[in-house]
């Protein structure tokens, strides 16, 4: 299936602010959301960039919605009705009334979120909404909770964004689990010990080979930004990894041969960092960075890469010690 989406709003028109801020959260949620769906779909960026303010940005999405012709498209956003609401107002999805489609997956959204306890709202037809009445495939407005209701907010403090994503994404695409998977055995592969393996994806190149102990996944020397990797580590103990992604700010954790960065975006992968829990096996990695080639090896839990300097991430190293 080929998914067109975007997270409303820019860092110049931030949508709302309330208890929690509507850009930062729907940009939490879409970074962990676009892996899962990649995984098994094409996904494409439908954002302008952050210094595109509204209605430009607006228009952008539509109009490259358009020219992609996807199957699906949806943005990304958060409610507001109050200036204060204490207790609970829930998730809805916007859609046009001769969307079919649109309103299947959207009460799956809406369903998979209550069953996170978020009160449950239903899909709302929305003709007058520019992306509901715009775009020419299916279309939707996902609309996570209200960013004034206390109980909203507190949920979402308490489940995060990882565990919304992957209830968004099981209904778009049912393969994508419920639930995030972690510590499962196949996290915690004891065969061939001593070993890590490393798969990149690289901006116009896609998926590289995958390779291992300490060898170079990615490119130099080209200026192509590595959006994302995954790792698949057999020894004792468990992997784990989160990254520094433009416009995003740090993920929160992967494990074993999940997916960090994004697909389809093209956003930068600017630091990451690994560690090994419940093990005394050690590891160093390093990065090769726009401008500044490659960085000193750093150990378990260290980022590597920069953080405020708007530099991508060319390559990466891994290896046991």
């Amino acid at each position: 299936m080929k998914i067109a989406d975007r997270p409303g709003h820019t860092q110049v028109s931030p949508g709302a602010s309330k208890l929690v801020q509507e850009n930062t959260v729907v940009r939490e949620v879409l970074a962990e959301l676009n892996p899962l769906l990649a995984a098994n779909n094409e996904v494409i960026n439908c954002h302008p960039g952050e210094n595109v303010s509204y209605p430009a940005e607006l228009s952008y999405g539509i109009k490259k919605a358009n020219e992609v012709n996807p199957d699906l498209f949806f943005s990304l956003h958060a409610n507001t009705a109050y200036n204060s609401y204490d207790g609970a107002l829930g998730v809805e999805v916007c859609v046009h009334s001769t969307s079919t489609k649109g309103k299947e997956i959207g009460n799956r959204v809406c369903n998979n979120l209550s069953k996170l306890g978020f009160k449950n709202r239903g899909v709302k037809v929305r003709d007058s909404l520019a992306e509901c009445n715009s775009i020419k495939n299916t279309s939707m407005i996902i609309e996570l909770f209200f960013l004034e209701a206390t109980k909203d907010v507190e949920l979402y403090k308490k489940l995060g964004a990882k565990r919304i994503a992957h209830a968004i994404g099981n209904a778009i695409d049912s393969r994508i689990s419920f639930e995030p998977i972690t510590n499962t055995p196949a996290n915690t592969v004891q065969a061939n010990p001593n070993s890590i393996e490393y798969q990149a994806h690289v901006q116009d190149t896609g998926w590289m080979d995958e390779v291992k102990n300490g060898a170079t996944a990615g490119t130099t020397g080209k200026g192509l930004r590595l959006e994302a990797f995954a790792i698949n580590y057999f020894g004792p103990g468990t992997i784990k990894y989160q990254a520094h992604i433009q416009n995003y700010g740090w993920t929160s954790e992967r494990v074993n041969g999940e997916i960090l960065g994004t697909v389809g975006m093209s956003l930068r992968l600017e630091a990451f960092k690994i560690w090994i829990e419940g093990s005394n096996q050690k590891l160093q990695y390093r990065a090769h960075i726009k401008d500044k080639g490659w960085l000193p090896w750093v150990n378990n839990g260290e980022v590597a890469g920069t953080v405020g300097e708007s530099l991508h991430i060319e390559a990466i190293e891994i290896k046991l010690v």
